[in-house]
């Protein structure tokens, strides 16, 4: 996969970095799944190294061996130079430990023109990163209810709440820095990424109505388990990279009734997150599956993930495709009459917005801004100005916020600026 990886980037070298206890690659950070990105943290500190640059030639010899050295708990190394005296020892060529991240010799910096930028999203900094561990921490309860379903084990509601909950607490403010996290780059198409992504709208929209935080947290907590049933899914169904046949169809159907068994099995699942993971592929009009449903498709809350869970699948990227703009995902959206509920679509645009907040936008001015919020008109949010028609980023005194909605000037946002 990492040959693969470098010959369609025209690539010789892929440099993973550890920054601050933190894994990155080209100025983003690694923040999905994090049982192997942990090991390789430990790793790095235990060889008291900045990063690990995979050349070209790696060999799936060296890697088993490369990750039984990291399995060792508890193991020093010594020194830099000793780490890589024992990588030589065990035949492991084409793997190079960097020097740490504060070291003039970080591979970071050589490979990628010291435009390393500690993964944070331009202009962005201390707010953002305190909602790193609440995101982490959806990643790994889902992660783990997902490992729980495969074995046959029962689910923990009651993680599934605390992590919500810590999401919650985390935003308790604006919420751009939310959407940086729901925008970034993820491939984690089937499962974890795209479920943290709904789990992450649904409480966005929650606020929005100003429901109270124990349906809010709810409403987190149905929408990160809404597809748990796909953890028993054969994997050559769910991750079969061409089209499925109408037998392979039927199978992945199944999943919002087995999710929903399971749910009522582990104990202590609400009415709210069952109904949910049952109803999430029923339409407003009746359609879609299961065939048969007891008026859950019918719950305000079911039909609000409905909403969350298309939205993310249009604008999230995939292995096989770009991710839309929110504008082209509503157009979609909006062309499928009977499938959404009407105050459901209504709520999560007025929630997000044709631009949603953390986007980054070109005005008809030159100018580039950050947007902060949905205005009154949908097409004219509230927005920070951030560099000048010339490029250049405005000094923090000039970063003006305007609500274009109420702005007399005719600027307006010309074009959606694609999040990399």
């Amino acid at each position: 996969n990492l040959t693969r990886l470098q010959m369609q980037d025209h690539k010789t070298k892929f440099f993973i970095g550890v920054v601050n206890g933190k894994l990155v690659h080209e100025g983003k950070f690694l923040i999905g799944p994090s049982i192997i990105g942990s090991r390789l943290n430990v790793f790095a500190k235990m060889l008291e190294c900045g990063g690990f640059l995979f050349n070209q030639g790696l060999t799936i010899q060296e890697v088993k061996t490369f990750f039984t050295l990291a399995s060792q708990p508890n193991k020093s190394w010594g020194s830099l130079t000793e780490a890589r005296q024992l990588l030589k020892s065990k035949k492991i060529a084409n793997i190079e430990l960097s020097p740490p991240y504060e070291d003039p010799g970080w591979f970071g910096q050589f490979l990628f023109d010291e435009k390393e930028n500690m993964g944070l999203p331009e202009g962005e900094g201390e707010d953002w990163e305190k909602l790193l561990p609440a995101f982490q921490s959806l990643y790994s309860t889902l992660e783990t209810a997902h490992d729980s379903g495969h074995s046959g084990r029962s689910l923990d509601l009651n993680a599934a709440r605390g992590s919500t909950e810590k999401l919650l607490q985390a935003i308790d403010g604006p919420f751009t820095d939310i959407m940086q996290l729901v925008r970034y780059p993820d491939y984690d198409t089937y499962t974890v990424g795209h479920s943290v992504r709904v789990a992450m709208f649904a409480v966005i929209v929650g606020r929005h109505l100003n429901l109270p935080k124990s349906i809010q947290n709810e409403m987190g907590v149905a929408a990160l388990l809404h597809d748990v049933g796909k953890s028993r899914i054969p994997a050559e169904i769910l991750f079969k990279p061409g089209r499925l046949d109408e037998r392979e169809r039927a199978v992945i159907e199944e999943h919002a009734e087995i999710g929903a068994r399971m749910l009522m099995e582990s104990g202590g699942a609400s009415e709210m997150t069952i109904a949910v993971a049952w109803g999430h592929h029923r339409r407003f009009d009746g359609k879609g599956y299961p065939a048969m449903v007891l008026g859950s498709h019918e719950s305000p809350v079911t039909q609000i993930i409905n909403v969350c869970d298309v939205f993310e699948a249009l604008t999230a990227i995939r292995p096989y495709k770009q991710a839309h703009t929110a504008r082209k995902a509503y157009e979609i959206m909006l062309s499928q009459p009977g499938w959404f509920c009407p105050n459901a679509l209504s709520s999560f645009c007025a929630a997000v917005g044709l631009y949603p907040p953390g986007s980054m936008v070109k005005l008809t001015s030159g100018h580039r801004a950050q947007v902060m919020a949905p205005g009154e008109l949908f097409d004219r949010p509230k927005i920070k100005l951030s560099h000048n028609p010339d490029g250049q980023k405005l000094e923090d005194s000039d970063q003006a916020e305007i609500d274009l909605s109420t702005h007399r000037s005719k600027v307006a946002v010309e074009d959606l600026l694609v999040f990399k």
